[in-house]
């Protein structure tokens, strides 16, 4: 599988994902431009995707960076009224599951992954900050999933 077939959930599967998780906890809910956010959200990972075809990474490892990406991106561009973390948060882990990791976050993985979307989430103003939250997230995804090959399906 190439990088190629990675999996960006679109635009429409996020609004889709909003009004379920709205049914759960009606707090959850789209603003005005809900949209254009999503839309804004989606296209900065398929630019940084494509960019990264050319490099020398792994399949895995674009999956991971993309999937980090759109959570930093949806926690940024704070498309719902409330909840934009948890909306992340579900974002994140199903963009890694569609795209073939079989994640186990549970106990301390998911403190780890709670901590890293909280410090996204105040907005930090050096990079530096942003790029140690993400690295520990693809620590995470290292340390607590497998990548499923087509063979185990």
């Amino acid at each position: 599988m190439s990088k190629r077939d990675l999996f960006i959930p679109p635009v429409e599967y996020l609004m889709i994902t909003i009004e379920d998780m709205n049914k759960m906890d009606e707090e959850i809910r789209p603003k005005g431009d809900t949209r254009q956010k999503l839309e804004q959200a989606v296209a900065a990972v398929e630019f940084m995707v494509s960019y990264l075809e050319e490099s020398n990474l792994s399949r895995e490892e674009v999956v991971a960076i993309a999937a980090g990406k759109l959570l930093y991106e949806l926690i940024l561009l704070h498309p719902l009224e409330d909840g934009n973390k948890r909306f992340a948060t579900v974002v994140y882990l199903a963009t890694l599951k569609i795209n073939g990791f079989e994640i186990i976050i549970e106990g301390a993985a998911l403190s780890m992954v709670f901590d890293a979307v909280v410090r996204l989430a105040r907005n930090p103003k050096e990079w530096d900050e942003v790029e140690e939250a993400l690295k520990e997230l693809a620590e995470v995804v290292k340390r607590y999933s497998r990548v499923i090959s087509a063979l185990d399906s």
